[in-house]
Parts: structure tokens; C-alpha cells; sequence
């Protein structure tokens, strides 16, 4: 999954959402294209294999894409928010990425210090249907 660019014409073709995809391009905020241009490409990056997922995501590559591709409904929720959630979700945005970058080192942490967890804990990961 190599490729860095921000159209959704290869997500197209891997997974064949092609309603729910273009359904959510057309939401406030193009939260689908918000997803594909953050600094991990998250999409590409949650296909990797299963040790790159840091511990906060889920763990299989099928529960990343249900998770990624939620059901109409779920992105309806998620996509139809107040403009104050928005300006909240590009905050959340940038946890996400930290997130995505220091999981590998929190694990190594928390491997050699159990009782002394590192202070990034994100307390988002759970909302929004991110979890079934």
C-alpha cells in the first residue's frame, strides 16, 4: 500500500464501498478525505501488518476496514456534527497521528515499566462507533 495520494480511486478498488464512499466525500467536512490526508494516510497505514497498529486501534485488518468503512448510519452520525465538534474532531485529528506514531513506543514503555504508563493515553478511541 504504497501510494500517497489523496483520491479515493484505490480505496475504491480494494474494498467496492463504492456508495458509502462517495456518500461520505459529500459530508460536512469531506470527513473521508480528512481521514486519507492526515500525516499517517490512515487508511494505508491501518492495512499494514498487524504488529504496525498501535495498541489503541483494532487489530485486525477486517475490524480497521469496518471500522473505517462504518455503515451509513454510523457516518451519518459521525458526519452530520455541530460546526464546535468539527473544530474538536481536527484536535482529535492530531492526537490521532500522535497517536499513530508513538503507540510502538508506549508499548516498548509500558513493556518495561508496567506500573509507570506513559501519559499518552487516548481517551478518543473508543467514541463514535470506532468499537464494536
Amino acid at each position: 500500500m504504497g501510494t500517497h495520494g489523496r483520491r479515493t480511486d484505490s480505496l475504491l478498488g480494494h474494498h467496492g464501498k463504492e456508495q458509502i464512499l462517495d456518500w461520505a466525500l459529500m459530508t460536512k467536512g469531506q470527513i473521508l478525505e480528512w481521514a486519507l490526508i492526515t500525516k499517517g494516510h490512515i487508511l494505508d497505514w491501518a492495512l499494514m501488518t498487524k504488529g504496525q497498529i498501535p495498541d489503541w486501534a483494532l487489530m485486525t485488518k477486517g475490524q480497521i476496514l469496518d471500522w473505517a468503512l462504518m455503515t451509513k448510519g454510523q457516518i451519518l452520525d459521525w458526519a452530520l456534527m455541530t460546526e464546535e465538534q468539527i473544530v474538536a474532531g481536527h484536535i482529535a485529528k492530531e492526537q490521532i497521528v500522535n497517536g499513530a506514531f508513538m503507540a510502538e513506543e508506549q508499548r516498548s514503555w509500558e513493556e518495561r515499566c508496567p506500573d509507570t504508563p506513559m501519559l499518552l493515553t487516548p481517551t478518543h478511541k473508543r467514541r463514535r462507533g470506532a468499537a464494536k
